[in-house]
């Protein structure tokens, strides 16, 4: 694209005060562009703009977020736009936009990937590559090549099977074992000069410390959080946990950072888990080991942002009592619409079985269809507090018009 590119990270709409183009202009004012030169670019169509992760807006601000997007397309169309987004969360918020879907590495990409991988520092090892590439084309792990498709988790593969000959059984255990060796591998790190990695803290405390700070936050909805506060969380975790007194919380901030760069400096004092998908892992672990899997299914089952967080409860514990805690939400939730009342009667009583056998497969359909309809509705209205009532979504469940 022939324009001066400027990238914007979309969860800094920290209030419904934040504006797209003073953003714009604070990020090339940072990169030594004079101050004036914004606003005339701008006019100009000379700036390609990249919006960087709409599904990381706090949820109170989303609306305000993609109001402000389609403002600024709207009044400088002549410039480039790209906006990135998991696609389990896009809505087709952005008219006049073309969908594009980014592919997940080929099989051959995959298999150089493993060749790089396990012959660095010059020491051939095409045999363990070979190997690993062998295992993942086994009709039985198609879900593990899967993952592999994506870089992050092709890296947390090759590192398990780097120490275990093997691939991981579950999405959950390969993020912990990939994790695992991570911080066994920087806490043995001594190199001259340097500190030992993270003051001294073990791999497991370490762990430990990151899940503490990853599972408040994400409930909090931050993704970016203030120096500051890290600082005082890591200063009461070591006071607190680990009775700690000889470690400073800023000297064990900048080890993870530099030594390790799971946590980021983003801007200024403003840090963040270098991955979204790091963050919800560790927020993971922090409820299971909480016992909030439960509670947090009754008040947030139907929030997109906690899609992956549940699918990992569920691989860490017994689903059983989530999915009861979510169906009780949804019965509460369903009693306050009463269209969905009327819905959910009107299914019951017309696709009731007269025998346990007969018409089994229709009345269960029937079921499914509308909770996947509830669901459907109660994700959109979750996030997006101005859509239109239900009653715009479907007729009258006791009307003769209920095909």
């Amino acid at each position: 694209h022939d324009g001066v590119p400027v990238f914007i990270e979309l969860n800094q709409f920290k209030s419904t005060q934040t504006r797209l183009t003073e953003m714009i202009r604070r990020e090339l004012t940072a990169c030594n562009f004079p101050d004036d030169f914004a606003e005339h670019a701008l006019k100009n169509g000379k700036l390609l703009i990249l919006l960087d992760g709409i599904e990381e807006v706090p949820a109170e601000n989303l609306a305000h977020a993609i109001g402000e997007i389609r403002q600024l397309v709207q009044d400088y169309s002549s410039n480039r736009f790209i906006t990135s987004c998991r696609i389990a969360f896009y809505q087709s918020w952005l008219p006049g936009f073309t969908d594009g879907f980014l592919a997940g590495l080929g099989d051959e990409q995959i298999r150089a990937y493993l060749v790089n991988w396990f012959q660095a520092d010059g020491v051939r090892q095409i045999q363990k590559a070979n190997e690993a590439w062998a295992k993942l084309s086994k009709p039985e792990n198609a879900g593990v090549l899967e993952l592999a498709r994506r870089p992050l988790l092709l890296t947390f593969i090759c590192l398990y099977y780097g120490k275990n000959f093997d691939l991981p059984v579950s999405f959950g255990a390969l993020y912990e074992e990939a994790l695992a060796i991570l911080l066994a591998k920087w806490a043995r790190e001594k190199l001259p000069g340097r500190k030992p990695a993270c003051g001294g803290l073990t791999a497991k405390q370490e762990n430990h410390l990151l899940e503490e700070i990853a599972g408040p936050t994400f409930e909090r909805d931050e993704f970016f959080f203030q120096k500051k506060m890290l600082v005082n969380q890591i200063d009461r975790f070591l006071r607190n946990e680990l009775k700690a007194s000889g470690i400073d919380g800023r000297d064990v901030l900048e080890a993870i950072e530099v030594q390790q760069g799971l946590l980021e400096a983003r801007a200024g004092n403003i840090y963040s888990f270098s991955h979204q998908t790091l963050h919800e892992y560790l927020a993971s672990k922090r409820f299971h080991n909480q016992g909030l899997a439960s509670r947090l299914a009754e008040r947030h089952f139907f929030e997109r942002r906690y899609r992956e967080v549940f699918l990992l409860l569920a691989e860490m514990e017994d689903a059983s009592s989530m999915l009861l805690a979510a169906a009780k939400s949804l019965g509460r939730r369903i009693k306050e619409e009463k269209l969905f009342s009327k819905l959910v009667l009107w299914v019951s009583k017309n696709y009731r079985a007269k025998s346990p056998r007969e018409k089994l497969a229709e009345r269960l359909n029937a079921q499914r269809d509308v909770a996947l309809l509830m669901v459907h509705y109660f994700n959109l209205y979750t996030k997006m507090r101005n859509l239109p009532k239900p009653e715009s979504y479907f007729q009258d469940p006791l009307s003769k018009r209920h095909d």
